[in-house]
């Protein structure tokens, strides 16, 4: 018995540190292709020790039907769009992140036992506090990533995900599990892990996260009973007192530290975005990662003139219609299997904690984006695994190890091409330095080798497609910003786009493109400025961007 205990521990232990992997090199955007690298890497890890230790009546647990269902979903939303998308290469990338969160997911039931499952949720708790204590720093003016970005104003907090929002749904759901005594054992434990991790998800002036935190709160104290399963009676209207007080000061702290006040509209539009992009390919999709390149023909369809927000969204803020718009139809399977998991999950009393924190992060899946970040989307789908898993003597069964063998190899296949992407971001790197040096053909050269070896990348073309402008290829130039385009909506972009057309003579589709620009987001300073100079002196038009 000891030693099947200290294999659990182990076990654990390695979950850990499978887990905290996208969070070591990840301090702003510029780390995502590496946290995406380490993220495969390490699931397909995860995948050869449940191969290893995976054989006849081996397995602590088996998969779930919603998982199963989670996993059809997957595959066809990666198969589906795949012979439409707009750029293949994009679509590979999402794809392999999706489908290794998938596979994380699938085999957690299978390796993960009640001590193992401690061990990963108690890690998951010392990432929140972590990121509890960075929330502080910052909040303090003590950043210790400003080397990357510069200095930030002292209100701006992001802990370690460069997003506010995605460091408050991060915490969300860990403040909610706090309160699970069979992870704190002791009640000062849990109320001082509740208190830290509040007041720091507070602190990033997220409201909806605020909101939903007190309502997980509440529903955690009282309808699961945790705290008060070692609280005495007359110590406990004291300590509801005194937790609603602290966590109604902070809420109001967190509204009047929210500064955009309109976001409730912008993200409204976005989704009318969504939906008509939805409408057009309801079964197919665009293709994963595309919602991007596809928003600003939708928006400027629905927009009246000038009532579209001036940004072009990287993501819908909201995942489940950014994954209807992307993987089509096969989005509403996942959608259902996750409610499915919920709704089992919460008959067996031992996972509510599970249940609930899964819950939270799903309704905040609905206002922001925390699945298309590594570290969010990883404490989802652990939740989710963890959720879905049947265990019990009901799983005594033969277990394959085919299953965890063949994710193993799917990941280790994606591998190579997320390893080429970083090294593709560190070229586009040097690219920059080099164009910030006056050397413009050699930054031609390094941004010609990152687009090779990260295709997907837009932003990549268009730092291409710029150099190849300044030296004169004006031709080639204008065919890779018109590619980019479809990819990766970015209003310079755009603005290249039109300078290229006018400097080639091509005015009609110049001014096209320009009215259209200016229709949709009158409120764009380059683009009023561009417009004169395209009816004074086309052929010697710069528009700012060259």
């Amino acid at each position: 018995m000891k030693t099947g205990r200290t294999g659990e521990q182990l076990l654990g232990i390695l979950w850990a540190g499978a887990v905290t992997l996208p969070f070591l090199p990840q301090a702003y955007r510029a780390f995502a292709p590496l946290q995406d690298l380490m993220l495969v890497a390490g699931g397909s890890l995860v995948c050869l020790l449940t191969a290893c230790r995976t054989s006849s009546g081996g397995a602590k647990g088996a998969p779930g039907w919603p998982l199963w269902g989670a996993a059809a979903a997957v595959f066809l939303m990666i198969v589906a769009p795949w012979p439409g998308a707009a750029s293949p290469a994009r679509h590979l990338s999402e794809a392999i992140r999706l489908g290794a969160l998938c596979g994380i997911a699938l085999t957690l039931p299978l390796l993960i036992g009640a001590e193992s499952r401690r061990f990963l949720l108690r890690a998951w708790l010392v990432i929140g506090w972590l990121q509890a204590a960075l929330v502080f720093l910052q909040l303090g003016g003590l950043d210790p990533f400003a080397a990357f970005v510069g200095p930030a104003l002292v209100w701006r907090v992001y802990g370690t995900l460069g997003n506010p929002n995605l460091v408050a749904v991060l915490l969300l759901p860990l403040a909610v599990l706090s309160l699970d005594h069979t992870l704190l054992a002791k009640r000062r434990h849990r109320l001082l892990s509740v208190v830290i991790l509040s007041l720091a998800l507070c602190a990033t002036g997220s409201r909806l996260a605020t909101l939903l935190l007190v309502l997980g709160l509440g529903l955690a104290m009282g309808h699961l009973h945790l705290a008060a399963a070692t609280t005495k009676a007359r110590g406990r209207p004291m300590l509801w007192a005194g937790l609603l007080l602290l966590l109604g000061a902070a809420m109001s702290a967190a509204f009047l530290m929210g500064k955009n006040f309109n976001s409730p509209w912008g993200r409204l539009f976005f989704w009318r975005a969504a939906l008509l992009l939805f409408y057009r390919q309801p079964l197919q999709g665009h293709g994963l990662g595309h919602f991007q390149g596809a928003y600003p023909q939708a928006a400027g369809e629905i927009a009246a003139p000038g009532a579209a927000p001036l940004a072009l969204p990287v993501h819908a803020h909201n995942d489940w219609l950014e994954y209807a718009v992307e993987g089509g139809a096969a989005s509403f399977l996942l959608v259902a299997s996750i409610v499915a998991a919920l709704w089992a999950g919460w008959q067996t009393p031992d996972k509510r904690p599970l249940v609930l924190a899964l819950g939270l992060m799903f309704l905040a899946a609905c206002w922001y984006s925390p699945l298309h970040t590594a570290p969010t989307a990883l404490l989802f789908w652990t939740l989710f695994g963890l959720v879905a898993a049947v265990q019990g003597e009901g799983t005594k069964r033969r277990i394959p190890r085919l299953l965890p063998a063949g994710l193993c190899l799917i990941m280790l296949l994606g591998v190579g091409p997320m390893a080429k992407g970083v090294y593709g971001h560190l070229l586009a790197g040097r690219a920059e330095a080099a164009y910030a040096q006056g050397a413009i053909k050699e930054g031609v050269g390094l941004w010609a080798r990152a687009v090779q070896l990260a295709p997907g990348e837009g932003a990549f073309v268009y730092g291409w497609a710029w150099g190849l402008a300044r030296t004169g290829e004006e031709g080639k130039a204008l065919g890779l910003a018109q590619d980019a385009a479809h990819i990766h909506a970015n209003f310079d972009l755009y603005l290249l786009q039109i300078t290229l057309l006018a400097r080639q003579r091509r005015l009609a589709e110049a001014r096209a493109h320009l009215t259209w620009l200016t229709t949709v987001f009158p409120d764009l300073q380059e683009a009023q400025l561009l417009l004169p100079a395209l009816e004074v002196r086309p052929q010697h038009l710069s528009g700012g961007v060259l």
